[in-house]
């Protein structure tokens, strides 16, 4: 389609007229996801004056932006000034640099900052600055944002309102593309009978990104009107080396730097030229980025999930051995992964990070990453963990910092849990009446949580088999209701299998009969695959005994048969 930006030709024009003027100005670009803002920054390029430069940064769809993500995409683009201000990240020599760098009344700038509604606090900091002054600097000021993604309280609106109030400001927010547009496009991309240009445009709503996905799938009829099933099917033409390193790729929402496709493409950024003929990655010098956020978040979607966090792993994994590395980013891919020790090493440097630029919001989402992870540590530590985001939640009016799960509620869950456990560790060593009264004391204190009270049952009636007591069997027996009834299968397993030994033990083989193929249904159904082997070797047990009519066997007795991956307390 040959670089041609359709039915943009007037947004196009009053940019560039603005920017050769030399006067400041904002200028305000909405619209949907795909409508094309980006295209048309890219088109302010080719019509900017000989004397003029275009400068665009990019706000990032990371669980927590990162602290003046557009501006530090500059670097390699702007003074030395700004650079140092940049990579110190002190918002005050940022601010006083960049007004000397957009300054250059010979040099008129375009400073484009794409998907505001991304940005971080301090961003806005730095743009509520600029729009001030756009006004007196040789400066046109270019924001991009998706209009249909702005709640209410979004601070991006308040700039909005202050872009209105305070100078020169342009509007354009893009419509979708007209039926003759998308005929236009469908005769220039010479599909010839293959599709049918009405089918797409009506498919698509004429947005212009899905548009070029599905004439570049080749065919209308296979393509929903998701864009996934576009992205996929380009994706499938990809040897699973590619995939491989696309996938890899996919999880970094930003353009991918050369020393980290280095570390994430063993082969380099020649293993990516499949995926670059296809049209998902457009590949340059200094990054490797897909050609829009929906190809990269398609991928991502169409990634099981073990995939994907071993995505992310690996892209932590390179972070991490790299000095200097934003923690933001370092600890969006640690949450993505699930590596709770990076999360708890990282996020108080990246709350701190944040506070320090006036980033209350992101200083808030840091600390609640952090303190999801239910850490255990020096009460003191903690403390101050909570008071920091108890004091990030009240600057930003969030509700959130009033939870449920506290400080409070997580000490008695941590009081349950080491009670089951000790209880276990008394079993083991033989001290089986001391492991009765901690195993009592477990189930006093886990009566508010149905599986934690199952659990401590059914290591009580465990204790109370060990030492004789008759008592052992109505506890298993409770053990099995109490997790059925809570829906807990987990613990229901574990209570079949326990009352199934105590019964073939005692011999009380007619009750372990009964019991037995309701278990192994349970367990098959709760696709807990070990506890289901588990119990058709006791079934196998309880045949051969019925038909010797011996004791053949002396079954083993297990304290907890869960598998490590399904978090059974041990």
């Amino acid at each position: 389609m040959g670089g041609t930006i359709l039915e943009r030709e007037d947004e196009l024009g009053s940019t560039a007229r603005t920017a050769g003027d030399g006067a400041g100005s904002v200028v305000l670009i909405s619209g949907e996801a795909g409508i094309g803002k980006s295209s048309l920054v890219e088109a302010i390029r080719r019509v900017l004056p000989a004397e003029g430069r275009l400068l665009v940064g990019y706000c990032d769809d990371l669980a927590t932006p990162r602290v003046l993500g557009p501006l530090r995409d500059l670097i390699g683009s702007v003074g030395s000034t700004l650079t140092r201000a940049l990579e110190r990240r002190d918002r005050g020599e940022v601010l006083e640099a960049l007004r000397d760098e957009l300054g250059w009344t010979d040099h008129p700038t375009v400073l484009a900052v794409e998907d505001v509604h991304w940005a971080d606090e301090a961003t806005f900091d730095v743009l509520r600055y600029l729009v001030r002054r756009a006004a007196r600097l040789p400066l046109v000021l270019v924001l991009t944002y998706r209009d249909d993604e702005l709640s209410a309280g979004h601070p991006l609106r308040q700039l909005l309102g202050l872009a209105s109030r305070v100078g020169p400001v342009r509007r354009l927010r893009l419509a979708r593309l007209s039926a003759a547009a998308v005929r236009q496009l469908s005769a220039a991309a010479d599909v010839g009978a293959d599709i049918d240009a009405d089918e797409v445009f009506a498919i698509t709503s004429g947005n212009p990104y899905f548009v070029t996905e599905v004439l570049a799938a080749g065919d209308a009829t296979t393509v929903p009107v998701t864009i996934a099933d576009a992205v996929q099917a380009r994706v499938a033409h990809l040897d699973p080396a590619t995939l491989e390193s696309l996938e890899r790729l996919a999880v970094v929402p930003l353009g991918v730097q050369p020393w980290l496709i280095e570390a994430l493409v063993p082969a380099g950024p020649a293993a990516l030229a499949p995926a670059e003929r296809h049209g998902l990655l457009a590949v340059t010098p200094s990054r490797v980025s897909f050609h829009h956020e929906l190809i990269r978040r398609a991928v991502v979607d169409s990634m099981p999930t073990a995939r994907r966090m071993a995505a992310n792993r690996s892209v932590l994994a390179a972070l991490l051995a790299r000095p200097g590395t934003d923690v933001s980013r370092v600890m969006h891919h640690a949450a993505q992964a699930g590596d709770t020790a990076v999360i708890l090493r990282y996020g108080p440097i990246a709350a701190e990070e944040a506070s320090a630029a006036g980033a209350h919001r992101e200083t808030a989402a840091h600390l609640r990453l952090v303190l999801d992870q239910q850490p255990i540590l020096e009460p003191r530590a903690e403390a101050k963990l909570w008071e920091g985001f108890a004091i990030e939640s009240y600057t930003i009016d969030a509700p959130g910092g009033r939870r449920p799960g506290g400080p409070k509620a997580r000490c008695r869950a941590a009081a349950r849990r080491r009670a089951a456990r000790l209880r276990r560790l008394l079993a083991l060593a033989g001290r089986d009446a001391e492991a009765v009264v901690v195993a009592e004391r477990a189930i006093e204190l886990g009566k508010e949580t149905p599986g934690t009270l199952s659990h401590a049952l059914n290591n009580l009636a465990m204790a109370l088999w060990q030492s004789g007591d008759a008592r052992a069997r109505s506890t298993m027996e409770e053990s099995l209701r109490v997790a059925l009834a809570a829906d807990e299968p987990e613990h229901a397993c574990r209570a079949y299998i326990n009352l199934i030994l105590y019964y073939l033990e005692l011999p009380h083989l007619g009750d372990a009969r009964r019991l037995l193929p309701e278990g192994i249904e349970f367990a098959e159904r709760s696709d807990f695959v070990r506890f289901s082997r588990y119990l058709q070797v006791a079934l196998g047990r309880c045949i051969s005994r019925r038909r010797t009519g011996t004791r053949s066997y002396r079954p083993r007795r297990t304290h907890s048969t869960a598998p490590r991956r399904c978090g059974a307390p041990r």
